[in-house]
């Protein structure tokens, strides 16, 4: 079960037992609309209507939207789900942190597992403990929130990220249709 605190003096939070999907935590990847090329780390849990209602009551400034309504938006674009269905009682918290200090120095994130580094991908599905840190209010009273330490409790080796078998024996007619007539090297 998905539990939530708040650390004693309200300036961490911990989410712990959560399903981890998108673990991008062992090396940045580019901030969703970045500019400049800012990298951050990523990692998005699944957590319960109540720990949502808690992070409301905390006033963290954090919207999760729903895995069921995740799921309907991805099978009117691409005909699938995003999400394994048993999921769809859940939220998506997406919690993320700069690469960097604000002095510009490269900041790692701390993942540990059997409370040793741990350095290897985090497969979709893995079970994970997370701390956040919570920063400062904006203009609306809620708090910002951000990635701290990931610790991972149960690990799904991760698949990497291609979908399909790149396989370029026999003919060129077997991956693409090349015409024999076409000048183009490639």
């Amino acid at each position: 079960m998905v539990e939530f605190k708040l650390g004693k003096s309200g300036k961490q939070f911990l989410i712990k037992g959560a399903t981890a999907y998108w673990a991008k935590v062992q090396k940045p990847v580019p901030k969703h609309k970045a500019k400049n090329g800012e990298m951050q780390y990523e990692i998005k849990v699944f957590v319960t209507e109540a720990i949502v209602d808690q992070m409301d009551a905390a006033s963290l400034n954090k919207a999760p939207p729903s895995i069921a309504d995740k799921n309907k938006k991805s099978m009117k674009k691409k005909g699938e789900v995003a999400y394994p269905v048993e999921f769809d009682d859940m939220f998506e918290l997406s919690l993320a942190s700069s690469s960097t200090w604000a002095d510009g120095k490269p900041k790692d994130l701390a993942v540990v597992k059997d409370n040793k580094p741990f350095k290897d991908n985090i497969g979709n599905g893995s079970i994970v403990d997370v701390i956040g840190y919570i920063g400062k209010q904006n203009d609306e009273g809620l708090h910002t929130v951000y990635l701290d330490k990931v610790k991972v409790v149960t690990l799904v080796e991760y698949e990497g990220d291609a979908d399909f078998d790149f396989d370029i024996s026999g003919d060129e007619d077997d991956f693409g249709g090349v015409d024999d007539d076409d000048d183009t090297p490639f």
